[in-house]
């Protein structure tokens, strides 16, 4: 874990900040759309999913929400690690090829047991990815424009949420109506994903063209572990109420688009491709 401490850190050189790489930025915002889109792409077309394979509402929730935070959950700090010990850009295309074969492997999943593991592996890239984003996002742009660059990543997290439901249930929807266009015999949710996924698959590409940054604003590149719980701990009050405030908001955003797609079938009668386009306009 890298330890800044910004009253005893040197500022880097005016020349390690010649210019903000924003092909590099643009490229970034790409992936992490491309990460959320196939991370909520489950959630508008569930009750079809839950038909096919004859789901309960609980394997619904483990696959839907749990089968994603499991890997957030376990792998946030060792992913950390990493980012801080080894080359983030091949970190991130090892994460971003794992959200895509999860998605393709959902397309192919035969019962609760295949679904929940195609959408662990799927979870282990896109629900891990942020730091490796932001730790890379830093290093390519000057200070003064980091802000402007993290809305843009931003932008593009929130996009692809809305893309989800969106791009997903109207996709859904054309498929449903055209079920012979692709795969004959396949069921419009398996499509999805198998287009979405081979989609995500094309998007790791240009991630082999981003080249690693040099660090900045490192302190000690391999501080003790007492030294990191130290500093954690030096700032217990401040994390402790960012650490509620983010279970907080997670727990409500995750628990409204767990459900939003089932409670729209099951109470009001629409469809994916009727409420996916309305839908995604309200998440952004």
């Amino acid at each position: 874990m890298t330890i800044l401490d910004a009253a005893a850190a040197p500022p880097p050189p005016t020349s390690a900040f010649r210019k903000t790489k924003w092909s590099v930025v643009w490229l970034l915002t790409l992936t992490i759309f491309s990460a959320l889109t196939v991370g909520g792409l489950l959630a508008p077309i569930q009750e079809a999913v839950k038909i096919d394979l004859g789901l309960s509402d609980f394997q619904l929730a483990m696959i839907v929400g749990s089968a994603t935070a499991i890997p957030a959950a376990i792998l946030s700090l060792p992913i950390a690690w990493m980012v801080d010990h080894h080359t983030r850009t091949r970190l991130l295309i090892i994460l971003a090829s794992f959200w895509a074969v999860g998605t393709i492997g959902t397309a192919f999943a035969q019962d609760f047991y295949g679904l929940f593991a195609a959408r662990l592996v799927s979870g282990i890239g896109a629900a891990t990815a942020f730091p490796v984003l932001v730790s890379i996002l830093a290093d390519v742009c000057m200070p003064e424009r980091r802000g402007r660059s993290m809305l843009l990543i931003s932008i593009g997290a929130w996009a692809g949420v809305a893309a989800a439901f969106a791009i997903g249930g109207t996709l859904f929807g054309w498929l449903e109506a055209n079920p012979s266009a692709f795969i004959t015999d396949m069921p419009p949710w398996r499509e999805l994903h198998l287009l979405v996924g081979v989609a995500a698959a094309v998007l790791v590409l240009p991630l082999f063209l981003i080249r690693e940054p040099v660090r900045h604003e490192v302190e000690r590149a391999n501080p003790p572990l007492r030294v990191a719980l130290a500093a954690f701990w030096s700032r217990r009050k401040f994390l402790g109420w960012l650490y509620v405030g983010n279970f907080a908001g997670g727990f409500a955003e995750g628990a409204a688009a767990l459900w939003i797609g089932s409670v729209l079938v099951r109470q009001y009668g629409q469809s994916p491709g009727e409420f996916g386009g309305w839908v995604g306009l309200v998440i952004l």
